[in-house]
């Protein structure tokens, strides 16, 4: 049974307008800045694309709090230093709970911590090429139990600790090309299927 115009769905069927500066369509938001995240926001919105927008977020931010219906989320080619924050209160991705992919490659991230994408559970494709990262804490991508895809390609690590990929149990594929690994703990994978 279909509840919505568009056919979907969804609890949430309010017809909101597109934010200035943005192209939308049925559930998706392309936008030309970052004035969009001050502006009312489509709560329904399921894709969203900030790419190329100088982007940057602390590890406190609450940029994406209110896209509790978002499953695609592109943040690339930005100013993206961290995405962690320095325990397992994590903000970004906190209310992020529908999310499946998310791309963030191309940005100036250095390290992952410990149960970085914890909060959005449901993902299955985590893009992190061409970043700067040079270490992977044990179960940085702990919680996440549908990961099928993790792109860690052309970045700055050497080493893989032990425990760095437990969590996912169900990774198809793991891209690690472009890195200089001269070191590979033994318990690395465990887990990894």
């Amino acid at each position: 049974i279909s509840h919505c115009p568009e056919g979907d769905d969804e609890v949430d069927c309010s017809n909101n307008t597109c934010p200035e500066d943005c192209i939308c369509f049925t559930e998706a938001a392309i936008c030309e800045s970052t004035r969009f995240f001050l502006q009312a926001r489509p709560p329904s919105t399921k894709f969203l694309s900030m790419s190329r927008k100088s982007l940057s977020l602390t590890p406190n931010s609450q940029l994406f709090h209110s896209f509790q219906s978002l499953v695609i989320l592109d943040i690339s080619f930005n100013n993206i230093t961290t995405i962690c924050g320095a325990t397992n209160g994590q903000k970004v991705f906190t209310f992020l709970t529908s999310l499946r992919i998310i791309n963030i490659n191309d940005n100036k991230i250095t390290k992952l911590l410990s149960n970085c994408f914890k909060h959005a559970s449901f993902l299955v494709r985590i893009l992190l090429s061409n970043n700067r990262i040079s270490s992977i804490s044990p179960l940085s991508f702990g919680g996440i139990n549908k990961l099928q895809e993790l792109d860690l390609s052309c970045n700055l690590i050497i080493s893989l600790k032990n425990r760095a990929f437990e969590g996912p149990e169900t990774i198809e594929l793991l891209k690690l090309d472009g890195n200089k690994i001269i070191s590979i703990e033994t318990r690395a994978f465990h887990l990894v299927k």
